[in-house]
């Protein structure tokens, strides 16, 4: 499919192609528009480094040959071509003005050899690479799967300074490109507190749910029928996910989301404050929502409020291989409690459920399984 090129996508390529021919000779005040050029954003960078691998191309593939190229292309006038920028990419830079503010200018252009042009370019990209590195605008498609065990958890900086920290048994895929902010939490549960960066809105997605934002701080837990979203601080728009959650770009490709989510149909705006379940295609908030307690894992801590004992033994084996719990019977199962534990001491639960009497323990191997008398 041909994809075409947004306005912004045709200004930024014209700008780098001019800003290559203008460095020509610049000097320092040229070349200090052209860094606050790059500063703007990281797609100025990603355009000029890519225009740079077009000319490193073109010497490669025909290095003897550039007169002859440049004399054809300007129909016989041999000074025609030191008018026009010789490094334009083809089907890229069409003609388009340029923004004001950062435009290269345009100096007399002098004739220099694409080879000493190459060597001038590449060393600028060097530098460029290392500013962008250090300044945290690292804009390269970077894609990386994140997983943890069952007990284990992890707190990932992205590319763009945002924080992601993984509970207990989680995998997330996060997919960051110079116009795109995405993770597919596969499985397990995250809490994320976004940098804002208007022109990248931060998409999480899971199997059942999209969670759309700017800049805030969110938990998401994936659990298989069920995502709940819980919000700290911020807003987040919150839709039941399309057909196909999370179309992950290849390298080199753009990201883009499915563009049908569900629109419309059990869509919410979450605030700080609010908690929702998405579910069977719809966003459902609670109403009495406990932010504190959907972070609590945070600090390892797990909070139950008259809950099933099946349900609270479910989520003691999230964080714990040994010793398993296993409930065996319904009377046992649909017992209720609540109470807040240490997520690494399973043992806990079990004195807690026991006390009474009325319930039994029994170690078999890595399990203790609890049931009635």
């Amino acid at each position: 499919m041909k994809r075409i090129l947004r306005e912004d996508e045709v200004r930024i390529a014209t700008e780098a192609a001019r800003w290559q021919q203008a460095l020509a000779g610049a000097d320092e005040s040229v070349r200090a528009e052209f860094t606050d050029w790059l500063k703007a954003s990281p797609r100025h960078v990603r355009e000029f480094m890519f225009m740079e691998a077009l000319d490193a191309a073109a010497i490669d593939a025909d290095p003897d040959r550039e007169l002859e190229l440049a004399t054809d292309l300007s129909g016989g006038d041999e000074d025609a071509h030191l008018s026009r920028p010789t490094s334009f990419p083809l089907s890229r830079a069409p003609s388009v003005e340029p923004s004001v503010v950062g435009s290269p200018p345009s100096p007399p252009l002098r004739a220099t050899s694409l080879s000493r042009r190459r060597a001038r370019g590449l060393g600028l990209a060097a530098a460029m690479l290392v500013y962008v590195v250090a300044g945290g605008y690292w804009w390269m498609n970077v894609r990386n799967t994140y997983v943890t065990d069952v007990g284990e958890q992890r707190s990932v900086r992205l590319p763009d300074g945002s924080m992601m920290h993984l509970n207990t048994d989680s995998r997330a895929v996060v997919q960051f490109s110079g116009s795109d902010r995405a993770i597919r939490l596969e499985s397990g549960e995250a809490l994320f507190k976004v940098e804002r960066d208007a022109g990248r809105p931060f998409e999480v997605v899971t199997p059942g749910a999209r969670i759309r934002v700017l800049g805030t701080e969110f938990n998401v837990r994936e659990m298989g029928s069920a995502t709940r979203v819980a919000v700290v601080d911020g807003a987040v728009k919150v839709s039941p996910a399309g057909p196909s959650p999370l179309p992950l770009a290849q390298v080199g490709e753009s990201l883009t989301a499915d563009p049908s989510p569900v629109a419309g149909k059990g869509e919410e705006i979450l605030r700080a404050g609010d908690e929702a379940n998405v579910e069977q295609r719809q966003v459902v908030k609670s109403p009495k929502p406990n932010i504190g307690r959907a972070v609590s894992w945070r600090s390892r801590r797990l909070v139950f409020q008259e809950e099933s004992l099946g349900a609270i033994a479910d989520e003691f084996n999230r964080y714990n291989r040994v010793p398993r719990i296993v409930i065996e019977g319904e009377q046992a199962s649909g017992r209720r409690y609540g109470g807040t534990f240490n997520a690494d001491d399973p043992q806990s639960l079990v004195r807690l459920v026991t006390r009474t009497g009325d319930l039994q323990a029994e170690q078999r191997g890595d399990e203790v399984i609890i049931r009635g008398r």
